[in-house]
């Protein structure tokens, strides 16, 4: 009988709920995976913080907890005009969260910048509590994007428009070449870089998600294009400087440069070095990751080694981080493996599906980019376990260990369930319209 009770309280739930089932199933889903891949992969983070798994997972559950919280709440925010206008300080909020960050890192105080490592800069620090600061540019920088290209589009940058009317040598900044410099290529140019201070690859990643908003969010063709152009030779000028002044500049591209040529030459370095030297030892330890990785997905092989039988959770340092997805290959094999793909490819089916049922230009750009975020982040992290590319740091969204992004993308997903809500509704719409003028048409025939 209670089991009978709970199911009909499910059903009854699922029925009211309004948005998109299928985007509410994925995210259930990597959040139950999340707990069980939390729960096995924690044991070496157990022993070097001196605690229990049972406390993380107690830890990681209320994270969980939270994380449903926000993206209930983000869900019943029905008005697209609330996300649109707060979206218009995602710039602003980002650039004070990164500079402030960068200009507390080596001080103490309620508010300061710490280290992800001895060169990483990543966490803002407020009240005792880590925040992963590129986390948060990623997002806000996508709803930034999403208002501006919205405003863009319908010629709502109102700021301009008055500067523009308050003088005639003031006309020009009302342009739509003015307007396009002033509130996309600076925002993104100045995030980029300022995130290019801490970690390389983040820096790639957010400006190649941010650029994909941009193109496929409804952006002029034309314009997106002669911006990328634009950004190649801003790399190009951004790695020149680095390189020409030994890395006194962007150092951490000298790290990523190091990472690249270093990928394909560690195993043969290490068989020249003799055994137990401190040059030995460290490189090792540099090699612990990908070749602990490797070594997972290639012992795994079609079923798995099974549930909590993974040996290279007591080796990889952060396996439960960088490396989930090895972690969850090595003790399911390749059907856990298909499962996840097959997740995050119909999440992105699911997004593209949603977008043809909005016509409110901000809510498609917001969905569009927080999608690929989500998506192109996992098959990054997927690539990079399988050893396809330099170690980028970038967690598995949804199921890696991680209090800042977890909450972050719980949130993101509460959004493009509420989006999703008025796709459904406007194809309801359609439906019917089409229903009726079908009616119309064989009541006219008819008589």
């Amino acid at each position: 009988m209670d089991v009978a009770k709970t199911g009909k309280s499910l059903n009854n739930v699922m029925g009211k709920f309004q948005g998109d089932r299928v985007v509410l199933v994925i995210v259930l889903l990597l959040m139950g995976i999340s707990i069980l891949a939390i729960f096995g992969s924690t044991s070496q983070l157990a022993a070097t913080n001196s605690t229990s798994r049972v406390q993380i997972i107690s830890a990681h559950l209320k994270t969980v907890g939270f994380g449903i919280l926000a993206m209930v709440i983000c869900y019943n925010i029905r008005s697209v005009t609330i996300y649109r206008v707060a979206s218009q300080i995602g710039f602003l909020l980002s650039a004070a969260m990164l500079v402030v960050m960068y200009a507390t890192v080596d001080k103490e105080g309620f508010i300061h910048g710490d280290y992800m490592n001895e060169s990483a800069i990543r966490y803002l620090v407020i009240g005792g509590t880590n925040l992963q600061v590129f986390e948060f540019v990623k997002v806000f920088m996508i709803f930034y994007l999403s208002w501006a290209t919205s405003a863009y589009l319908n010629d709502k940058f109102c700021l301009t428009r008055r500067l523009a009317a308050m003088d005639a040598r003031m006309a020009w900044i009302g342009t739509k070449f003015a307007q396009r410099v002033i509130y996309f290529y600076i925002p993104m140019a100045v995030v980029t870089l300022l995130v290019l201070k801490g970690g390389t690859s983040s820096a790639v990643i957010i400006a190649g998600i941010m650029y994909l908003t941009l193109l496929l969010g409804g952006m002029p063709l034309r314009n997106t294009l002669l911006f990328g152009a634009a950004a190649l030779v801003g790399v190009v000028l951004v790695v020149g400087i680095s390189l020409g002044t030994g890395g006194k500049f962007f150092p951490r591209l000298q790290t990523a440069v190091a990472r690249i040529e270093r990928s394909s030459l560690d195993e043969e370095d290490l068989l020249k070095l003799p055994k137990n030297s401190v040059a030995y030892e460290e490189l090792k330890d540099n090699m612990l990751q990908p070749v602990g990785a490797k070594i997972a997905i290639r012992d795994a092989r079609v079923m798995g080694k099974g549930f909590g039988k993974s040996t290279q959770k007591y080796k990889v340092p952060v396996m439960f981080e960088d490396y989930m997805f090895s972690y969850i290959v090595e003790e399911t094999g390749i059907w856990g493996a298909m499962l996840l793909i097959v997740l995050y490819c119909t999440l992105l089916a699911r997004g593209s599906i949603i977008v043809r049922g909005l016509k409110n230009t901000f809510a498609r750009s917001a969905v569009i980019g927080t999608v690929l975020l989500i998506t192109c982040q996992a098959f990054l992290h997927m690539l990079v376990n399988v050893d396809i590319g330099p170690l980028t740091g970038q967690t598995l969204p949804m199921i890696s260990h991680g209090r800042t992004s977890f909450l972050l993308f719980s949130m993101t997903f509460g959004i493009i369930l509420s989006f999703s809500r008025e796709a459904k509704e406007n194809s309801d719409r359609e439906d019917a319209g089409n229903r009726m003028d079908s009616s119309s048409e064989y009541t006219v025939t008819i008589s």
